[in-house]
């Protein structure tokens, strides 16, 4: 009996030293290592009380040969492992220093009068949770590098002694796998066997997972990408937390990097696009659904910051998936925003954000059907315009989107104005009001979403007035587009914050010129004042204005002015021109006349001075004159990014083949003689003609009668 008593006294002993090995650190599977149990002569003062310390790492290499924990803190920590914050573990003392003392001295019994049993987790934990019956037994949570807590750590203090149940019942979302719930003894015995250890150390290890995101901006012009440098973007980074008791989750900002294993730890986060390539990298990132918005922008470019739109992407582990399910869709979208789940591409984790801008281009069509930046026409001509415009793909979400157009020394047809699609006319969704000279057109951007990254083309006439100028300056005919440059969010339709603007701005110049006439005698010096001319000009019957039309001549009087005449022109008559009778020997004999085209030209001298003759057929004039415009700063953005095409203070112009280089006009030198002189009447050559008039006379009367007789006497 005494040798039964003895191995019986002998086996609980190692089986309750084998709780001195519960609290070892936990392996890669998960599963707790146990060691030998070991055996101390001392014995447990119940009049103390104990701590239990938690070092939790990240660690994700793979090692069998991990060194297990021995309660007193001298582990050497693996390579590569690093200090998670943010696991929260509570505590639970399951048995109190009774059970404890009767467990280790082997005095406790169970219902059956044997020796109290090695605990197992098992006995108080199910599935990863307390049993109920423990569960009033919680002594405290604590988290992880929450204060006072060092980074990585948390500290149980002034702990009664007793058994302890520990638990990790929160984890950030970078570990893939909670640690296992493990048994803690306080105290337990020390490494040199010799002492009992109040105050335990345990290192637990998590695997971690991280993934990183590249968002790249992009601008698009219309419909096409640009290969801008987005750079200056900013936005905000979110991660969607769930709601409580079936409440609904909210999105938190992510601001600042991932440390320790926790996120909104680190540095700040740079959420503003690269100059260099107008991308955003965000590294290291949990598992979680996340969602970038654009806030506001720096860049220069007139592009439309959208505030309304949220790319959202789940991290999954290291891998970036998009969301596809329509219930998760429904469940992280936002009302009022667009909320866009195409978050990867095929160069892997990234996130393509686009920014949209409109365009406009404006040309001026010449007589020849020709479009381009300069034309040239007469005063009076009507001119057509063609302006096209690039329609943003988000133009229904912009407030405003409107034209100006506004001429210098022209004025605009507003009633001629006509918006196309390809060929053919639309409306419905703008309307056109006169301007002064100009005109504006005010779309409706709600009502075109047909046209979203569509091409429009608006055009109109113009008439080039009196006040035309023939010099360098032109006449300018600028169109001026005003386009909401923000779209920003709002709980109401139709409301909320009012968005800056942009503009874009192209001009186009008709050029007219001036033809003078000089009117000398055979001299070349003498000046002839009070000389009349008419001023004819050949058009193509083809291209024959409304206005030219009106001043047309017919062919036989083409033919009898001695204008040269062809089946496919026309004449008209321009002008009637008198030169000048100031005594002034500057202005004296001279005529001119502004605003005309480009062209040949015709004048046919109707009066002349007293003593000359009429000139004998029409001066033929060449106008022949064309500007070459330097344009010498194109497409400039300004400090707000409006866009001036073709600004009219970076202009040169210089005229060719003109008798000026800064003023469009060319001069016709024209000479008149004198007529012979007749003798005056009554003097002796007039007597003379008279009398050899009247000798003619008598002779033809004679023959007359001389050729009567003949035929009587025959």
């Amino acid at each position: 009996m005494k040798l039964k008593r003895l191995l019986t006294a002998a086996l609980s002993a190692v089986m309750a030293l084998s709780v001195c090995a519960l609290p070892a650190m936990a392996d890669d599977s998960g599963t707790t290592a146990t060691t030998t149990p070991k055996k101390t002569a001392s014995v447990i003062d119940t009049g103390k009380t104990g701590s239990i310390t938690i070092n939790k790492y990240e660690y994700n290499a793979t090692n069998s040969t991990d060194p297990r924990d021995n309660g007193e803190g001298g582990t050497s920590i693996p390579a590569g492992a690093k200090k998670l914050d943010g696991v929260e573990f509570t505590i639970y003392r399951v048995q109190d220093v009774g059970w404890l003392k009767q467990y280790y001295q082997y005095t406790g019994t169970d219902t059956a009068n044997a020796p109290v049993a090695q605990p197992a987790i098992t006995d108080y934990v199910e599935s990863g949770k307390i049993k109920a019956s423990y569960a009033n037994k919680k002594i405290a949570s604590q988290k992880t590098g929450e204060s006072p807590n060092a980074e990585g750590q948390v500290k149980f203090n002034e702990l009664p002694l007793g058994l302890y149940v520990v638990i990790e019942t929160g984890k950030p979302d970078s570990v893939t796998k909670a640690t296992d719930p493990f048994l803690v003894s306080v105290p337990m015995t020390s490494v040199d066997e010799q002492n009992w250890l109040y105050d335990i150390i345990v290192n637990p290890k998590n695997k971690t997972e991280y993934a990183g995101i590249t968002l790249q901006k992009k601008g698009m012009t219309g419909n096409t990408e640009d290969s801008t440098d987005m750079g200056g973007y900013k936005f905000k980074l979110e991660k969607y937390v769930e709601g409580s008791s079936g409440a609904a989750g909210t999105w938190t900002p992510i601001t600042k990097a991932t440390k320790n294993g926790v996120d909104n730890a680190g540095t700040a986060l740079d959420l503003t696009t690269s100059a260099v390539d107008g991308t955003i990298v965000v590294s290291d990132l949990s598992a979680g659904v996340y969602r970038f918005t654009e806030e506001t922008s720096t860049g220069k470019y007139g592009y439309i910051v959208d505030g309304t739109t949220h790319y959202i992407f789940k991290v999954n582990g290291k891998n970036i998936e998009e969301i596809t399910d329509d219930t998760e869709k429904t469940k992280y979208s936002e009302a009022g925003y667009t909320n866009i789940f195409d978050a990867t591409d095929a160069t892997g984790n990234q996130v393509n954000v686009y920014n949209y801008r409109p365009d406009v281009e404006k040309k001026v069509t010449d007589r020849e059907s020709n479009s381009g930046k300069e034309a040239y026409y007469n005063i009076g001509d009507s001119v057509p315009y063609v302006v096209t415009v690039k329609v943003p793909k988000n133009i229904v979400s912009l407030k405003k989107f409107s034209i100006d157009d506004t001429p210098t020394n022209l004025e605009d047809d507003s009633a001629s104005v006509k918006v196309y699609k390809g060929d053919s006319a639309v409306t419905g969704f703008y309307n056109v009001t006169q301007k002064g000279n100009g005109f504006t057109i005010s779309f409706t951007p709600s009502r075109m979403s047909d046209y979203a990254g569509e091409t429009l083309t608006i055009k109109y006439n113009a008439k080039l007035l009196d006040s035309a100028s023939v010099d360098a300056a032109g006449n300018s005919n600028a169109v001026k587009l005003h386009y909401s440059n923000q779209i920003l969010p709002t709980t109401i339709p139709g409301e909320g914050p009012t968005p800056t603007e942009n503009t874009i701005e192209d001009t186009t110049y008709v050029y007219t010129f001036r033809i003078d006439i000089v009117k000398t005698a055979e001299d070349k010096t003498t000046r002839l004042g009070g000389v009349v001319f008419d001023l004819y000009k050949q058009v193509k019957t083809s291209k024959l204005t409304t206005e030219e039309a009106g001043k047309k001549i017919t062919k036989e009087e083409a033919e009898k002015l001695g204008l040269p005449v062809d089946a496919d022109s026309t004449w008209t008559k321009i002008t009637t021109l008198t030169t000048s009778i100031d005594e002034d020997p500057a202005k004296k004999g001279t005529a001119e006349y502004k605003g005309l085209a480009k062209g040949t030209y015709y004048l046919v001298e109707t009066k002349t001075v007293d003593q000359y003759n009429l000139l004998s057929a029409p001066v033929k004039v060449e106008l022949n004159v064309s500007a070459t415009t330097t344009w010498t700063e194109e497409s400039a953005y300004d400090a707000k990014g409006n866009l001036v095409k073709h600004d009219v203070s970076k202009k040169t112009t210089e005229f060719v083949n003109s008798k000026d280089a800064s003023t469009g006009y060319v001069v016709t030198n024209i000479i008149n003689r004198k007529g012979f002189q007749l003798p005056v009447t009554g003097g002796f050559g007039t007597l003379l003609f008279s009398g050899i008039g009247v000798l003619l006379v008598l002779a033809g009367v004679s023959v007359l009668f001389s050729l009567k007789k003949k035929n009587k006497r025959a």
